[in-house]
C-alpha cells in the first residue's frame, strides 16, 4: 500500500505538470502513509521521553549512527561529483544504471533485515546456531540474487535497450560496471547483521569509516573518466581494498568466519564466469535474434550453472535440499 500510495502520487504530481517536484512528492506520500498504517496497527501514543540512557545503549547507538552517517555521504558523492564536473546528462545516464540495478536489490535485503536483525539478535550467545542461520540465509541470497544481477550485467546492452530503448544506450556500460560491483553487495550488505547483532557497533563504524574513504578515493579517481569511469572505479576498489578487508573484519568479531563469506560468493562468481563464457559460444544468430531472447538464454545459463555448481559441493547442496524441502513442505 506504502509502494503504491507513493506511485499514484508521483504519477499524479508528472501529470498535473509538477515537473521534478513529483520525485520529490511520492516519497513523501509514501512515508506519511508508512507512517499513519503503523500508527494504526501498533496503537501507541507517544508519552514523555526519557532522556535517561545507560552508557552501553549510548556507545551503541553512537557508533551504528556514526556508520549510517559515513555511509550515506560515500553512497551519495558519486551523484554529487558527476553532477557537478560531468554535467547533468552524465548524472541522468549514471542514476537510471544505479536505480536500475540496486534499487531492486535493496529492496530484498532491506525487508531481510527486518526479519534477522530481531531473530539472530535472539540467539547471539548462541554461536553455533546464529553462524549456522547467518550463512545458511546467505546461501539462498545469494543464490536468488548473484546469478541474476550477473545475467543482467551480461546482456546490460540488451536490458537497456528493452526497459529505456536505443536513445539510452549509454547507461549501458554504466550499468555493466555497476552490475560487477554489485555482485558481492547481496552478501556484503547483510555484514552489518554480524556486528548489530553482538554488540560489536564500534568494529561496524571503524568498517564504514575505511569503506567511505576507499570508495570516495575512487570515485575521486574514475571522475576523469565521467560516469563510466566512476562506475568502473568503484567496482574495483571493491573486490581489491573493501572485500578482503571486510572478511578479515568478520572473521575478527565472528562466528561467521572469512571463509564462510567468501566461499558462498566465490562459487556465484565461479558460475557467472562459466555462464559468460557459454554465452560468449552461442551462436550470433541466436544471442542476435532479440533482445529479449539474449536476456533469457542469459538467465537460464547463470541460473542454471549456479545450481549446478551448488549441487556438487556438500555445504550448498545441503543447504539448497533442505530450502526446497521446506518450501514444498509449506506449499501442502
Amino acid at each position: 500500500i506504502t509502494a503504491a500510495a507513493g506511485l499514484v502520487a508521483a504519477a499524479i504530481a508528472a501529470w498535473a505538470g509538477m515537473g521534478y517536484w513529483s520525485l520529490v512528492l511520492g516519497p513523501a506520500v509514501a512515508a506519511v502513509v508508512a507512517l499513519g498504517a503503523a500508527w494504526l496497527v501498533v496503537r501507541w501514543t507517544p508519552s514523555r521521553p526519557d532522556f535517561r540512557v545507560e552508557s552501553e545503549i549510548l556507545s551503541f547507538g553512537a557508533n551504528l549512527t556514526g556508520f549510517n552517517l559515513v555511509n550515506f555521504f560515500s553512497r551519495n558523492l558519486d551523484n554529487i561529483l558527476i553532477g557537478k564536473y560531468s554535467g547533468a546528462i552524465e548524472l541522468g545516464y549514471y542514476d537510471r544504471a544505479y536505480k536500475l540495478l540496486l534499487f531492486p536489490l535493496q529492496n530484498i535485503t532491506q525487508p531481510l533485515t527486518r526479519v534477522m536483525v530481531p531473530l539472530l539478535s535472539r540467539i547471539h550467545e548462541d554461536k553455533v546456531r546464529f553462524r549456522d542461520l547467518y550463512v545458511r540465509t546467505n546461501w539462498m541470497l545469494a543464490a536468488v540474487t548473484m546469478p541474476g544481477i550477473a545475467a543482467l550485467t551480461l546482456t546490460s546492452e540488451q536490458v537497456v535497450a528493452l526497459l529505456f530503448g536505443p536513445r539510452w544506450t549509454a547507461v549501458a556500460p554504466i550499468f555493466a560496471w555497476l552490475g560487477i560491483a554489485s555482485l558481492m553487495q547481496s552478501v556484503s550488505s547483510t555484514t552489518g547483521w554480524i556486528f548489530i547483532c553482538q554488540g560489536k557497533t564500534k568494529a561496524m563504524f571503524q568498517w564504514g569509516a575505511y569503506s567511505s574513504l576507499t570508495t570516495v578515493a575512487a570515485f575521486v579517481v574514475g571522475l576523469h573518466w565521467g560516469a563510466v569511469g566512476v562506475a568502473a572505479a568503484y567496482a574495483i576498489s571493491g573486490y581489491v581494498l573493501r572485500v578482503p578487508v571486510l572478511a578479515v573484519m568478520i572473521h575478527r568479531v565472528g562466528p561467521v568466519t572469512a571463509g564462510d563469506f567468501l566461499i558462498m560468493q566465490g562459487l556465484f562468481i565461479a558460475s557467472s564466469l562459466l555462464a559468460w563464457l557459454a554465452y560468449l559460444g552461442l551462436p550470433a544468430s541466436l544471442t542476435g535474434q532479440s533482445d529479449l531472447l539474449a536476456v533469457v538464454l542469459a538467465l537460464c545459463l547463470d541460473y542454471g550453472l549456479a545450481f549446478v555448481l551448488m549441487a556438487i559441493f556438500p555445504q550448498p547442496r545441503r543447504i539448497l535440499l533442505t530450502t526446497l524441502a521446506n518450501i514444498a513442505r509449506n506449499l501442502r
